[in-house]
């Protein structure tokens, strides 16, 4: 495995990175934090695709446990670095095939990763099977009316599939309620 560079990550745009992209845009992500926080407190959670760590580690403060996932070593190298709190655990996993038990969590929480996966369906399909009965399951993804308007495909090269809400919510009522 090649050596990775512990220092820092650098904002590319495939992932937030607090301190590196403009603040206004990392209000906007930050907030979907804010609104979790809200149905976090003493139950057990998962962040999938959490990048660098720092919406578990928020979410860690009030939460029992937090488990946040990425696919990325380098993030996940990055968020245990940056993050450590005895209820916070950060493991490199990919979200569609995730080595948990059924449900395992109160909590899924999965922002700007639907638009990264190439099978979203398969993700949809493990978060429902992770979820304890009474869960839920809070996610968000760009929307290609506003992202991608007009284009067959989308603006960002690390972009599968961008939804318009219309399509977005039909395929999560595929899953969820």
């Amino acid at each position: 495995m090649p050596e990775l560079d512990n220092k820092e990550l650098d904002f590319s745009g495939e992932r937030m990175v607090p301190g590196k992209a403009l603040d206004n845009f990392f209000q906007e992500h930050f907030q979907r934090y804010q609104f979790a926080r809200c149905f976090a407190r003493d139950k057990y959670m998962l962040d999938a695709g959490c990048g660098e760590g720092y919406g578990a580690q928020y979410l860690a403060e009030v939460a029992r446990k937090v488990i946040a996932i990425d696919n990325s070593a380098q993030a996940i190298e990055h968020a245990q670095r940056q993050n450590s709190q005895a209820n916070l655990e950060f493991i490199q996993m990919d979200a569609t095939v995730a080595s948990f038990d059924a449900e395992s969590f109160d909590v899924i929480c999965a922002f700007e990763i639907f638009e990264h996966l190439k099978d979203y369906e398969r993700f949809l399909a493990e978060a429902k099977r992770l979820l304890k009965p009474q869960g839920i399951s809070i996610v968000s993804t760009p929307n290609k009316a506003l992202h991608s308007p007009g284009r067959r495909s989308p603006r960002s090269p690390y972009h599968f599939r961008e939804f318009y809400l219309s399509e977005f919510r039909e395929l999560l009522l595929r899953y969820f309620s």
